[in-house]
């Protein structure tokens, strides 16, 4: 890639099954910014991480001799880059509407979001490998098949999974998605009346439940009934139905 004459190597550092990650994809891609993905894997991530960013946490952007971390930054970044298709608002008003969408997308959505998928897929190996291994090195299936049991437990104390909070998980996912239905009753948009980073947020970050056509995940990554039964009473709700709009108009 080349951006004000000069060359610059571009690439993603990601987990594929992360919606943080897609997130930054989505916004790599929607700029037209050819990159390579790096997908890192479980367990094996801390090292490499530690080696070019200040955390362990995904995704993380290198272009040029830039380090960026974290999806917010990661559009940040991209929008100073790249202006002609800026995805953050030129209205400071409209800027802290994006601000509080996308505070609202992670706290709301897709933080909960994680806790409620990952307290059921992490007893579905066969299910949660391949997922975590797509894309990455051909050695990914086997390392996570000999490590899983580690990786289970560091993730259900990372993230408290256990069923009480799973069940409180959901309740913050459906008071989230009743308050984005009752803003699109009179709104087709987050922030102003064009795409932005707000949509852009929530939608990627919701997408684990929606699973829409354009998406990252597909239907076999609901292979726990207690998921399918949860997305499956939802599936013609308002807030579906826009995500996957958004999706098939801005991905």
């Amino acid at each position: 890639m080349v951006v004000l004459g000069i060359a610059m190597d571009t690439r993603l550092y990601q987990f594929p099954v992360s919606h943080y990650c897609e997130k930054a994809r989505w916004a790599l891609d929607y700029k037209g910014v050819p990159y390579k993905a790096q997908t890192l894997l479980p367990g094996l991530h801390f090292k490499k991480l530690k080696a070019i960013a200040p955390d362990t946490t995904v995704p993380v952007l290198l272009i040029g001799n830039d380090v960026i971390q974290g999806s917010e930054r990661i559009i940040d970044h991209l929008d100073k880059l790249f202006p002609d298709k800026s995805l953050t608002p030129a209205d400071p008003e409209q800027q802290q509407q994006v601000t509080e969408w996308e505070t609202f997308a992670a706290t709301k959505i897709a933080d909960p979001l994680r806790c409620f998928y990952y307290y059921y897929l992490l007893d579905q190996p066969k299910t949660l490998i391949p997922l975590f291994s797509e894309g990455g090195p051909w050695y990914g299936k086997y390392f996570l098949g000999i490590t899983y049991k580690q990786i289970k437990q560091r993730m259900q104390v990372g993230y408290q999974l256990n069923q009480r909070n799973a069940q409180v998980a959901m309740r913050v996912v459906d008071k989230a998605i009743g308050r984005l239905e009752a803003h699109l009753e009179t709104h087709p948009f987050l922030v102003g009346d064009s795409f932005t980073r707000a949509d852009l947020s929530v939608c990627a970050l919701l997408s684990p439940l929606v699973i829409p056509e354009r998406g990252y995940l597909k239907l076999r990554a609901l292979s726990v009934q207690a998921l399918i039964d949860y997305r499956m009473a939802r599936i013609k709700s308002p807030a579906f139905r826009w995500v996957n709009t958004i999706y098939n108009t801005y991905r």
